[in-house]
């Protein structure tokens, strides 16, 4: 998919479920803020935004313990 927009929507699409449900409608809101700052739906800037927070929201819990 070209359009970042488009991509930020798919994912979401296919989280389901009550643990992820909160996050999802947060960054549905997230997404039409940045909309609504001006930020164009081609602009990777809504990409870089939306993996950086799922990176910071779903870290691995274990990874030191992998790690070792």
């Amino acid at each position: 998919m070209k359009k970042p927009f488009s991509r930020i929507v798919t994912i979401l699409s296919y989280m389901d479920g009550t643990c992820v449900d909160a996050w999802k409608e947060e960054q549905l809101q997230k997404l039409k803020e940045e909309m609504d700052d001006g930020i164009l739906e081609t602009d990777e800037t809504l990409w870089d935004n939306f993996l950086e927070r799922f990176k910071n929201t779903f870290v691995n819990q274990n990874h030191r313990s992998e790690a070792y």
